[in-house]
């Protein structure tokens, strides 16, 4: 099992199948211990759907499992460690070593840096896996923030695409 990601501020650690489980029972006091912060009510509101997406996914695919969910939490002198959002990659790399990004951080945290953070050291260690060629990230038309946060990080528009549950996107790689 691969270990957390750790910037300056923030660690991402990975949730492992029996934590996927008892995410979407509802134990988030429990997974939150072992992770050693807080996964607050809201966390686990805005993540339940993606944990149960990615827990059907790991039943297909277990070695994907570092790839998906891993919670950004916070972690900050003096303050207690809590979960403000979430990264993960859809999946492996695929046979073309393509990943691809997603994240999302609570509105109480937002535009303090932490997406930027978070994604930056979820992006380096996906480079450092020698099957990575390609970075994505897909972003709707109308999130600003998240376009000049992809574009921040070095990513160019290459094209769009049409996804079923959420509409136009912009595609946007770093090769």
């Amino acid at each position: 099992m691969a270990g957390p990601v750790c910037s300056r501020r923030l660690e991402l650690p990975v949730l492992t199948v029996p934590q996927y489980d008892r995410l979407i029972a509802g134990d988030r006091d429990g997974v939150g211990t072992e992770l050693g912060a807080e996964l607050g009510a809201q966390w686990l509101a805005d993540a339940r759907w993606l944990i149960g997406m990615r827990r059907e996914q790991l039943r297909q695919h277990p070695e994907h499992e570092p790839w998906l969910i891993r919670p950004v939490i916070r972690r900050e002198e003096g303050e207690l460690p809590e979960a403000i959002g979430y990264v993960n990659f859809h999946a492996a790399p695929d046979e073309n070593g393509m990943v691809e990004i997603g994240y999302a951080i609570l509105p109480a945290w937002r535009r303090r840096g932490y997406a930027t953070e978070a994604a930056g050291a979820a992006l380096s260690w996906a480079s450092a896996d020698p099957r990575v060629r390609t970075l994505r990230a897909s972003v709707a038309p109308d999130n600003e923030a998240s376009r000049r946060l992809v574009a921040s990080l070095g990513f160019v528009q290459t094209g769009e695409q049409w996804d079923p549950d959420d509409g136009l996107e912009l595609v946007h790689e770093i090769s």
